[in-house]
């Protein structure tokens, strides 16, 4: 069974989204800045989802599948993104304060491979250990992700 559920964002536009057999399915959708501050979209399937400008301050985002998807100038503030499959994914401008990228409780890492990274604001404690990235997923100047924990991997 399918059952709509409704997300209406800062500006009042209201957007169509689609649970099937328990999974949030969000794949393309525009959350151009809509407000989902400490929302748990856990497991959700966000692939090629536009949540530039959005709040995400505190979200639960474990297990979310945002491989391409546009987080630019998206607060991600305290979100948690353990076992995201964050690949390809722009963070040009997004604040990740305090967010945290570690392994899930099953020891399933959070991918960052070639996602975009270099104006992010990564300050705090912003926890990366066991994160992978790649040669193509770039950083702010002066960070290094080794230091942090993440391990490199192959792109492929």
């Amino acid at each position: 069974m399918t059952t709509p559920i409704t997300i209406a964002d800062m500006k009042g536009r209201v957007l169509l989204v689609v649970e099937k057999k328990g999974r949030l399915e969000l794949d393309g959708v525009d959350l151009r800045e809509a407000n989902l501050e400490k929302a748990n979209i856990e497991g959700a399937s966000c692939m090629g989802t536009n949540f530039a400008g959005s709040n995400l301050k505190g979200s639960d985002l474990y297990w979310l599948n945002a491989f391409e998807a546009n987080f630019a100038n998206a607060n991600l503030e305290g979100a948690h993104l353990h076992g995201a499959d964050l690949k390809a994914a722009n963070f040009d401008g997004a604040d990740l304060t305090n967010a945290d990228f570690r392994k899930d409780n099953l020891g399933g890492a959070t991918d960052l491979r070639a996602a975009r990274l270099e104006n992010a604001r990564i300050t705090g404690a912003t926890k990366f250990e066991g994160a992978i990235y790649s040669k193509t997923t770039t950083f702010p100047k002066g960070f290094h992700p080794e230091q942090r924990g993440m391990v490199l991997r192959d792109d492929a």
